[in-house]
């Protein structure tokens, strides 16, 4: 993969709705691994899970969706439509580099977990096979649309309300709610311009915390005992992520400084 990648440096322009030689055989590797991994599971089932932490494959996603955020603030802002000052270089070598990154990512937790049926799994290897697809489509007028790229982000609420429901754990809100928040601080202002449907999305997300946090969904799933003193869990994804955007970006910032001199 990582090869093909470099190679599309190489590629030329294709027209707007058309795929490259290259991203032609991107698409075909990642089938042909589906494919093997599927193998690998019927024949042998353990993935990666037995022998590295669950936070190395949540961490590798996580820090993704943290590259991503840093590159489209100069296309829809990070704050409610409000573009903030990065540094150019960290910016740059994530740029550069994030292609490299993500497929590493996606790869790994790809390998992860084996390809087992529950509902949990199975969301979760929707979400990466269309991750691939993205990854295969560089360079192409399909891998900058926004509203493809606001879809993939998006995703990961559902998935992880989804595995924590299944767990049992009391924890789906967390997940559901503060990705969501992430769509409505920051997501939305890509695909949306009209404020009055801004805020209605806003106060529907307002009102399900409400209904949520309020008790009037505690028998709705199980493992699901939350109230207002848990509604603080709605902040900690957006903390940890956008207080990421600035560790990495400054992070790559040094590093490119380091390069330069």
């Amino acid at each position: 993969m990582w090869w093909l990648i470099h190679r599309l440096k190489s590629q030329p322009p294709v027209p707007k709705g058309r795929i490259g030689q290259v991203n032609f055989w991107l698409l075909i590797v990642n089938t042909v691994f589906i494919a093997l991994h599927l193998v690998q599971t019927t024949f042998f089932y353990d993935g990666l899970a037995q022998f590295v932490p669950v936070m190395s494959s949540q961490g590798s996603v996580i820090l993704m969706l943290v590259m991503i955020l840093i590159l489209l603030n100069n296309r829809r802002g990070l704050f409610f439509g409000k573009k903030v000052k990065l540094p150019v270089g960290g910016t740059s070598l994530i740029y550069r580099t994030h292609g490299y990154y993500i497929a590493w990512a996606v790869i790994f937790t790809f390998w992860f977990h084996p390809m087992e049926g529950t509902l949990g799994h199975l969301v979760g290897f929707f979400y990466l096979f269309v991750l691939m697809t993205q990854i295969s489509l560089a360079k192409t007028s399909w891998h900058n649309n926004i509203r493809w790229i606001t879809f993939l982000e998006v995703f990961v609420a559902g998935h992880g309300a989804i595995v924590a429901i299944g767990a049992a754990n009391g924890m789906w809100p967390m997940f559901f709610f503060g990705f969501m928040m992430m769509f409505i601080v920051t997501q939305v202002y890509g695909i949306l311009r009209n404020r009055i449907a801004i805020a209605g999305i806003v106060a529907s997300y307002v009102a399900l915390v409400l209904v949520t946090y309020g008790g009037l969904l505690r028998n709705a799933f199980t493992g699901t005992p939350v109230g207002w003193v848990n509604i603080h869990q709605i902040t900690w994804i957006p903390i940890v992520l956008y207080g990421l955007v600035f560790a990495v970006v400054w992070l790559a910032q040094g590093i490119s400084a380091l390069r330069k001199k």
